[in-house]
């Protein structure tokens, strides 16, 4: 039960990033931003990720980049082309590593789908209490 929870929720938050990803697409002018090295706990490990803020005032939207399947970090150029799109738009991004990569603690592979999805909230999580972002428009985006 507690499984079909988190993924619903995580299933919720991809589309609700999804949607800001639209909108964010309408803005023709990219946004310089910052940078942020940070840890948050999850499941009793502590994960690595970069936060990129754009360099704007007030609070922005904010989106998380969650991996999919195998080993990625936030080196991956695929998914930091993804986080440098967002935060060029005014989305802040939180880009983790991945569970066991990285700088991150733990194992992906003998992690479960339930374990990943708990990476995935507390991410979401962690982006959300950020002084910058605005807590009602966020969400996550697994690529």
């Amino acid at each position: 039960m507690m499984m079909s929870k988190s993924l619903s929720i995580v299933l919720g938050a991809v589309l609700l990033g999804a949607g800001r990803l639209a909108q964010a697409a309408e803005v023709d002018k990219l946004t310089p931003f910052s940078t942020q090295d940070v840890v948050f706990p999850s499941s009793g490990l502590r994960l690595a990720a970069k936060l990129l803020v754009p360099r704007t005032d007030g609070k922005v939207p904010g989106a998380v980049i969650i991996h999919g399947s195998g080993e990625s970090d936030r080196s991956n150029p695929w998914t930091r082309a993804y986080a440098e799109a967002l935060v060029g738009r005014g989305i802040a991004v939180l880009h983790p590593d991945k569970r066991g990569c990285g700088k991150s603690q733990g194992n992906w592979r003998s992690a479960s789908l339930l374990d990943l999805a708990d990476d995935a909230l507390a991410a979401i999580e962690t982006l959300r209490t950020n002084e910058r972002v605005d807590p009602a428009r966020g969400g996550g985006h697994w690529v």
